[in-house]
């Protein structure tokens, strides 16, 4: 009888301290019942045991009842949360959209911020890679830097003090031939052991090894391994394109084998489309293979270390064999200081479980920066919803005063307020999640340029789903406890009072006053980062650059293998502006080895002027230099100051001349006419260059630097030129109008090439992409801030006038004035904001100092910068406050009074 009343009430799932009571009462009653029957009380304890499993088996049960009862309330909470939150569709669909845009801010940045910054290269033993640095070089310049190939091929013979040793070039685009169409994807080159070295499987065929890296292909000839990506996209997704050819540059490269769609390579933000060994460089390059230049630094080594093998372990391990190592790789004809350089700078291996990446060196401080930029969007927004709530308490405190009187505690009514905020919450995160995806991928488009197309995959997965589970569930406390708290401090007899009543009087509450201060306070420090960096790519976008870019297309013109001879290659180059110089519509046209900021760039190094030498070495005597075609200045529209450009008679044989610009003439002939003096290079054994004209300073790499001294050369008089030449052409109308022309103009004259076009102005803007990109997102998130903390003042204002809707009655009754109304409303709000400025001009300050790394041609404490910031807040309440102030202002007295 006991037993069965025992599973009875398990069954029925009672109160926990009345079943627990209960429970333990009917175990100790059998227990009785046991012993009155005259049984050994050891037998009987043992008889209740294994029935009932005793006391201890009861508050087993009783526990697993608690946690049962505890699920039961939590969704009777979740599912009276929806209720409420449907009942008030307004307010949920504010506050829901407020906190999507705050949690999708930071979820976006977040997730570039992981890929770029903090997670491991998808590969196996990622914690032992390492890179090849030098000792004195930070991480972020190191995981960038390159080495000659013959450094990688003496350290390869040293591979025994170490895992493996492999190494890997840049990304470069080469003219491939597959599938029945001719693209320039991306292709790498990589060592035999590299593939190995990182841990990776083909997901079909095989990978490189050692035997395929041999001069001019292995066994197999020249073979090569593809992307899952190019697999799909260049060879159809067809497995028996595996074995067949496809042409490199005109040379027949057998694929081997696909990697997995996870591997990228080693570079992060770079995709391969193609890898191949090291040893087919020279059937690519021919002549100008740089495989055994001891001068060419195009090759970045990556060492994996053994098990328990430390990275300072490797580092005097590498630093042993060093000596060898330079002994057996100097370049030739390096002066002494040079020489002695680099003997004695020390080689070390740097962490590189995260892989390399140039873009991860350019925008760490940008994204640090933005992550603190978003969670001040993500404060604002908490405060924003905070309001939203306990505005609406206001209005709940007849029902939490009925449910206390009916025998509700407070914890629990605490309890159900927060399950409404996790709503909220989790609604806002599912709904910035689609908005985070979004704003990712398009910020990560706008990293690429015309030049270096950047890929990370944004994709959501399981760290950024955990990122922004973690986000929702710490921002319900932060706007969710105080209004729960302040809620529930009702007393049960106010369910009695009149609610009119209840909510009349003073204005809106300390706690949402200050709430309102800080958000203004926010706002302000987020306008004046925004501010200061919509100035800096304002300033940047307007300074000279010392040439025109409007109506300038560029050509980048590639040579084929061999097709030319080096030193008929200036003839080549000749014939190609010439071609493009007939084409309808070019006004004038001109070639050059480099052109303006396409980040790269060559130096020189002065020697004397006019035989005296020059003080000083090393960098004080490097200048940067360019060769190019007469015409260069007038294409591009920089002016000629004083002499002539180059003739068409300035040919190897002729005479050496050169131009050189402002910068140049100011550091090394600082008095007298530049024109006629001649320039010596550093080690210039064919007698010097004759300055001919001087023309006015222009960038060269980059915006951001001033105008360096740079000198020109003609580009007939260089005796053996590279394969490779920008043609520059000024047109009349757009450029796009002469872009195909001038391709086919190029195509055909008759040489075996590759070009590629780009507007000069496009080429000009991909040089400020950070600027641009963080002036558009701290614009954006400025603006954000402001409209918040805008709609935040309305509602706190709007909230003020109808608390004191019966007091603003009686004032108008008694005699007061439209307009004193007015002012009386409009007060309050000018208190809010200047309170907000207060609190908010310190943080500005030190919000200002953490983006100075980021700013140009501006100062931190730039003071009309934080007077337009004010200004823009101060017109923001104004507005906010306004609406309220005028409806308060047109109150009826007698209404106001009935109510």
């Amino acid at each position: 009888m006991a037993l069965r009343r025992l599973g009875h009430l398990l069954d029925r799932r009672r109160h926990d301290e009345d079943l627990r009571e209960e429970l333990e009462s009917l175990a100790a009653l059998q227990l009785e019942d046991q012993l009155a029957a005259g049984m050994d009380p050891s037998e009987a304890r043992r008889r209740v045991i294994a029935r009932t499993g005793s006391v201890t088996a009861v508050q087993e049960a009783v526990r697993e009842q608690r946690g049962v009862a505890w699920l039961e309330s939590a969704w009777r909470d979740a599912r009276m949360g929806i209720r409420l939150l449907r009942r008030q569709p307004l307010f949920s669909i504010t506050a829901i959209l407020s906190l999507a845009l705050g949690i999708g801010a930071n979820v976006a940045i977040f997730s570039i911020v992981d890929h770029l910054l903090l997670r491991p290269l998808p590969v196996r033993h990622a914690a032992r890679l390492t890179l090849v640095s030098t000792a004195d070089a930070p991480a972020s310049v190191a995981l960038g830097g390159v080495y000659t190939y013959p450094i990688y091929d003496a350290l390869r013979r040293h591979a025994g003090r170490f895992d493996a040793v492999g190494a890997f070039s840049d990304p470069t685009r080469l003219t491939v031939q597959a599938g029945g169409g001719t693209t320039r994807p991306e292709v790498v080159y990589v060592s035999g052991e590299f593939l190995d070295l990182m841990g990776v499987s083909p997901l079909i065929g095989r990978t490189l090894t050692t035997a395929d890296d041999a001069r001019g292909g292995g066994a197999e000839g020249p073979v090569a391994v593809v992307s899952a990506r190019y697999f799909e996209r260049g060879l159809g997704g067809d497995v028996a394109a595996l074995g067949r050819p496809v042409e490199i540059e005109g040379i027949p490269f057998t694929v081997v084998g696909v990697m997995p769609p996870s591997f990228f390579g080693a570079e992060v933000g770079r995709s391969f489309d193609l890898m191949i060994p090291f040893g087919t460089e020279p059937l690519i390059a021919g002549t100008g293979s740089a495989l055994e230049a001891r001068s060419n630094w195009w090759v970045k080594i990556m060492v994996r270390l053994k098990p328990g093998q430390s990275a300072a372990d490797g580092t005097r391990a590498l630093q042993q064999i060093q000596p060898q190592v330079r002994d057996m790789t100097v370049p030739d004809r390096y002066p002494p200081e040079e020489r002695s350089r680099y003997f004695t700078e020390p080689l070390s291996l740097a962490p590189a479980a995260q892989g390399t990446s140039g873009l991860r060196a350019r925008y760490r401080d940008a994204l640090v920066i933005l992550m603190g930029l978003v969670g001040v969007i993500l404060l604002i927004t908490c405060a924003n919803v905070a309001n939203l709530l306990l505005a609406r308490a206001s209005t709940r405190r007849a029902e939490m005063s009925l449910r206390l009187s009916l025998g509700a505690s407070r914890a629990r009514l605490i309890a159900q307020m927060l399950v409404e905020s996790w709503l909220l919450a989790a609604a806002g995160a599912v709904v910035g999640l689609g908005f985070a995806v979004w704003t990712a991928r398009l910020i990560v488009l706008q990293l690429s340029t015309v030049r270096v197309p950047y890929t990370i995959d944004v994709a959501l997965d399981w760290q950024v789903l955990l990122f922004a589970a973690l986000v929702a569930g710490l921002v319900t406390p932060l706007f969710g406890v105080v209004p729960a708290l302040r809620a529930t401090r009702v007393t049960p007899g106010e369910a009695l009072k009149d609610q009119n009543r209840a909510i009349a009087g003073a204005a809106a509450p300390r706690l949402t006053q200050a709430l309102i201060v800080a958000q203004i306070g926010m706002s302000l420090g987020l306008l004046v980062v925004a501010g200061l960096l919509i100035r800096t790519f304002a300033g940047l976008a307007s300074q000279p650059l010392g040439f025109d870019a409007s109506r300038v297309i560029v050509a980048t013109v590639t040579l084929g293998r061999d097709a030319v001879a080096p030193e008929q290659r200036g003839d080549a180059f000749e014939r190609l502006r010439q071609a493009v110089a007939v084409v309808p519509g070019v006004e004038h046209v001109s070639s050059a080895a480099i052109s303006p900021l396409s980040g790269r760039g060559w130096n020189w190094s002065v020697g004397s002027v006019d035989g005296r030498p020059l003080a000083g070495g090393g960098r004080e005597r490097l200048t940067w230099s360019n060769a190019v075609s007469p015409g260069y200045f007038a294409t591009h529209g920089t002016r000629l100051l004083s002499g002539r450009d180059f003739l068409p008679t300035d040919r190897v044989g002729s005479p050496r001349v050169i131009v050189v610009n402002q910068a140049f003439a100011r550091r090394y002939v600082p008095s007298g006419d530049p024109i006629g003096r001649l320039i010596l290079g550093e080690h210039d054994e064919s007698g010097g260059s004759v300055i001919v004209g001087l023309v006015e300073d222009t960038q060269y790499r980059h915006a951001r630097e001033a105008p360096p001294p740079i000198m020109y050369a003609p580009l007939a008089q260089i005796p053996t030129l590279p394969d490779s030449i920008s043609i520059s052409a000024r047109t009349a109308g757009r450029p796009s109008d002469i872009e195909r022309p001038m391709v086919a103009a190029i195509e055909g004259a008759g040489v075996p090439l590759a070009v590629e076009t780009v507007a000069l102005s496009r080429q000009v803007e991909s040089t400020m992409v950070q600027e641009r990109l963080l002036a558009i997102l701290a614009g954006v998130f400025g603006a954000l801030a402001l409209v918040m903390a805008g709609v935040g003042l309305y509602g706190v204002t709007a909230f003020a006038v109808s608390r004191r809707r019966g007091e603003i009655g009686v004032r108008l009754a008694l005699g007061a004035t439209p307009a004193s109304v007015l002012v009386l409303v409009l007060r309050r709000v000018a208190l809010l904001v200047a309170a907000g400025v207060l609190v908010g001009g310190v943080g500005a300050m030190y919000a200002s100092h953490a983006v100075k790394v980021l700013l140009y041609g501006v100062e931190p404490d730039d003071p009309s910068t934080l007077a337009a910031a004010i200004a823009v807040l101060v017109v923001t309440g104004g507005v906010a406050g306004a609406i309220p102030a005028w409806r308060a202002a047109r109150t009826d007295p007698a209404a106001a009074l009935r109510q």
